[in-house]
């Protein structure tokens, strides 16, 4: 099961900050009460239509979808894959310029190793891994592909990391196995319950710049995480089977080069243990023709999964723009039969219009209905005045409360 936290709203201007026309909302609740809805399915449409300045929920599903649709058409997933293969040939083809002159034996050799290279490209790249290079451009291009992987593949697991790594320093390297160790301590104290919160502050004044998240606490952090870790494991999901053999085994090599298979190993452990319920999930479609590389792909999969939640909550108890008909509550009348509540009123409809108002009031933040309401206060029957042209004593069945001088 999920967790939630609540705070103040920092994505933009508050959508609740004043000036908001509540007199108008409830006015406009007060209209869709008066055709036949009841206050709650009156609030509900106008959470979903919104209000003049105020966007509602039918808006919000709209930009969602849109969104969804920019992201699967920004890029395909294998691009890690395709730039890895890249350079991976240009790097053969480089050390066979180099060995082409060269009329000796050992040249020869060396490009029958070259020609019996596997096609798998994880196979082919931990061959060449104690591969001793001729070609001092062969050399450096194979580098860069060590570099672009580990690069790649911690940022899959921690956001921004690849920029952190942009430069091949070991020191850098060294401190990104510190964070891990230290990472994974923090959260073995944490399952001891021995954690505090001034643990997780000294370690974010040695690492904050790794977590641009700003994660502001541990659970905040471990949430991160979880979400990064699952969105990569669907694209793995989302790849064919050889696309996502070379890749797995690409990411567990470079892993193990930099020294981070076991912390790392380590890490995924303990995240599941937290959270065993944050499956994998099922593989996305991705449509664009940018080869997106392995963290941005990652990040790409965890908006998609955000905004799939979001398209959720916001399609609940959802009906189509102008339909007050509800089908989901449904009232049992007198003899047991049941009734949907619809737009318009049934023949039995009777009660107090001041009742209704003053709910309808209550449930969009009124302590009492406005003064345009005043003269509404009860249903034009029965006695309610001396002149009334139903007469007194008229009863209220299948009667509308009307409007003031209708």
């Amino acid at each position: 099961m999920g967790s939630y936290r609540y705070g103040p709203y920092t994505d933009g201007p508050d959508p609740l900050a004043p000036p908001y026309d509540a007199r108008g909302a409830l006015d406009a609740l007060g209209d869709s009460v008066l055709e036949g809805s009841t206050p709650g399915d009156a609030l509900r449409a106008l959470q979903r239509s919104g209000v003049p300045g105020r966007r509602g929920l039918d808006d919000l599903l709209r930009r969602v979808r849109e969104r969804q649709r920019e992201i699967r058409s920004s890029g395909r997933l294998d691009g890690t894959l395709d730039q890895v293969r890249s350079l991976l040939d240009t790097a053969i083809g480089q050390e066979r310029a180099e060995l082409f002159p060269d009329p000796s034996d050992e040249a020869r050799m060396r490009e029958a190793d070259l020609d019996a290279l596997p096609s798998d490209t994880a196979q082919a790249v931990r061959q060449l891994a104690d591969y001793e290079w001729r070609s001092g451009a062969a050399r450096e291009t194979f580098d860069r592909l060590k570099d672009l992987l580990r690069r790649e593949v911690l940022d899959s697991q921690f956001r921004g990391m690849k920029q952190a790594l942009q430069s091949p320093d070991p020191e850098a390297m060294q401190r990104v196995k510190d964070m891990l160790a230290d990472l994974n301590a923090m959260l073995e104290a944490d399952a001891r319950g021995a954690h505090t919160s001034e643990d997780f502050e000294r370690f974010m004044e040695n690492y904050a710049d790794l977590f641009p998240d700003n994660p502001e606490n541990l659970e905040e952090l471990v949430d991160s995480l979880i979400r990064r870790m699952a969105a990569a494991e669907r694209l793995l999901a989302s790849l064919s089977q050889e696309q996502r053999e070379e890749l797995a085994n690409l990411m567990a090599q470079a892993l193990d080069d930099a020294g981070l298979a076991v912390e790392m190993s380590r890490l995924s452990d303990m995240l599941r243990a937290r959270r065993p319920d944050a499956g994998s999930g099922q593989g996305e479609m991705m449509m664009g023709e940018e080869p997106l590389g392995l963290g941005d792909a990652t990040t790409a999969l965890a908006e998609l999964a955000d905004l799939a939640e979001l398209e959720t909550a916001l399609g609940q108890d959802y009906r189509a723009p102008g339909s007050t008909t509800s089908t989901r509550r449904r009232s049992a009348g007198p003899s047991g039969a049941r009734r949907s509540t619809t737009s318009k009123p049934s023949a039995g409809w009777s009660g107090n219009w001041n009742s209704r108002a003053t709910s309808t009031a209550t449930e969009a933040g009124w302590s009492s209905p406005p003064a345009r309401y005043a003269g509404w206060a009860k249903p034009r029957c029965g006695g309610c005045s001396p002149d009334c042209p139903r007469g007194a004593g008229a009863t209220t069945t299948g009667a509308m409360p009307g409007r003031p001088g209708s």
